[in-house]
């Protein structure tokens, strides 16, 4: 199973913003299965070289490099569900499962951040920071508890893109 209850194989979301297919590291793991930040681009995840990326995968490029959003909410939920499934589940594999808190399980913390998600009526006004997480989390998150822990923060946030522009208006 995934990270947020998902069977591996199974459709994750209808249409085109599934995510491209990965290659597995010739050598068990990125970085030998190692944690850490090793500097180059040896902490990626590899993906074919012949694989483009997905609708969702662009939808989220271009959120973090332009810190707009030009899509409907619901497509671009969709797509935020998709890699945060990808990501947690990456780290789960690369890092380990976050241990047992106040008996809150890894599944259960990573389901929080999905529902965390799912409450906002638009795009949280942290999207643009969020977006880049999802797309590059290596260089800034190690652990897979440093990890949750960000995006929980991420997540935290009360407001949304249009009620900082309306307020703004």
């Amino acid at each position: 199973r995934g990270a947020l209850g998902w069977t591996t194989g199974e459709p994750r979301v209808s249409g085109d913003l599934g995510t491209a297919p990965t290659k597995p590291a010739e050598d068990g793991g990125v970085n030998g299965g190692r944690g850490g930040h090793s500097g180059g681009s040896g902490n990626k995840l590899e993906s074919s070289p012949e694989a483009p990326p997905s609708a969702g995968d662009m939808l989220l490029q271009e959120v973090a490099r332009s810190g707009r959003v030009t899509s409907d909410w619901g497509k671009l939920l969709r797509a935020l569900e998709v890699k945060l499934d990808e990501v947690l589940c990456s780290y789960a594999e690369k890092f380990g499962k976050l241990e047992d808190v106040d008996g809150v399980t890894h599944q259960e913390r990573c389901g929080m951040l999905l529902e965390e998600l799912k409450s906002f009526d638009g795009p949280p006004f942290t999207i643009q920071r969020l977006a880049e997480v999802l797309l590059n989390p290596h260089p800034q998150y190690t652990a897979t508890h440093k990890l949750v822990n960000g995006l929980e923060k991420l997540l935290s946030v009360t407001s949304t893109l249009q009620s900082i522009e309306d307020s703004l208006a």
